[in-house]
């Protein structure tokens, strides 16, 4: 054991010797996990791991990651519409596929690495985070995705025949930790588009807001000018809602569950718009639910929307739909 005088005398040889420990550890680590050759002389330059005039002919698309393998398709006669086969078959919001398209057609390099196999092991990709195939012709690509920097929102990906690793900066949609429904059309309270919204509680044929956007002014029926500001919130609140379970086919003991809460609608929403008649979404909202056949509500209150403008049902927690909860007296109005 050392004695106290000992430690006394040594006391600034100890420290500098814990210093230089420190600081060539340090240099070591940051050896380890620093890119070799990283060439960053020409920063956002754009890397196209898909040519634009390709992106037409692309009919299928395979994304792998820890949740598992989904596989999209679209008949290329119908090319707006993508359809998940695997692990189900179900349509999908189509912006997050052609959000991707884009993506891989511009994305912007900050470094190039070279695909060795140190940089390989260092940022994750073998085996890769996650993996992206797209069939078009008689061709096909793989991306590989590694390690994701959620402070600078920039991700390591390369293609699977390329000698170069890229870091560029990651795409809008999390695909590297999306999950089934993250593919699907969840914000259905899609308000902007509709100049008419009326909101109704339970039976009753008089709306208990009902407000018409006419002449770039909110007003109701007896012309009173409603304040925009407060309607807008509505609407940009009401777009960024997104469901959190969709029942696409419910089995039999869900779908009468289901049919029994939505005969006890707690109120409705009708979109409108008066310059296209044939245009409306009428959503009905259930009273609450803390249970549903084959699904875990962890004793949380949620309710049951069907929309007539889709064949799936939803679940939203009750506390969300809280902003629904207006009447017109609620709204202030203009002078």
């Amino acid at each position: 054991m050392l004695s106290k005088n000992f430690l006394k005398n040594n006391a600034s040889n100890i420290i500098l010797f814990l210093f230089l420990l420190l600081t060539t550890s340090t240099l070591y680590l940051s050896h380890l996990f620093t890119p070799n050759n990283v060439n960053s002389q020409n920063p956002l330059l754009i890397a196209n791991f898909l040519e634009a005039k390709d992106a037409p002919f692309i009919s299928e698309i395979v994304i792998t990651n820890k949740e598992g393998e989904f596989v999209f398709n679209r008949d290329l006669n119908t090319p707006k519409t993508w359809k998940l086969i695997k692990p189900k078959e179900i349509l999908v919001d189509d912006k997050i596929i052609f959000g991707l398209l884009d993506f891989l057609q511009n994305i912007k390099i900050k470094k190039t690495l070279p695909s060795d196999k140190n940089n390989i092991s260092n940022f994750n990709l073998a085996p890769p985070l996650a993996q992206i195939k797209y069939k078009y012709l008689d061709k096909e690509n793989l991306i590989l995705f590694g390690l994701l920097n959620t402070i600078d929102k920039s991700i390591y990906t390369k293609s699977y025949n390329s000698n170069e690793i890229y870091h560029v900066d990651s795409p809008e949609f999390d695909f590297e930790n999306a999950k089934l429904i993250d593919f699907l059309v969840t914000n259905i309270f899609q308000l902007k588009g509709f100049n008419q919204i009326s909101i109704f509680n339970t039976n009753q044929i008089k709306a208990d807001l009902e407000v018409t956007f006419n002449e770039n002014k909110w007003v109701d029926s007896l012309k009173n000018v409603y304040n925009s500001s407060k309607i807008n919130d509505l609407i940009e609140k009401a777009n960024k809602l997104k469901a959190h379970f969709v029942f696409e086919n419910p089995n039999d003991s869900q779908m009468k569950f289901i049919e029994n809460q939505i005969k006890k609608t707690a109120f409705k929403i009708s979109l409108k718009d008066s310059l296209d008649p044939t245009k409306e979404s009428v959503f009905l909202i259930s009273s609450d639910v803390t249970q549903f056949p084959g699904i875990e509500l962890q004793n949380e209150k949620f309710v049951i929307v069907k929309s007539s403008n889709s064949k799936y049902f939803y679940l939203f927690k009750s506390s969300e739909m809280e902003i629904f909860q207006l009447k017109n007296s609620d709204l202030v109005k203009e002078n």
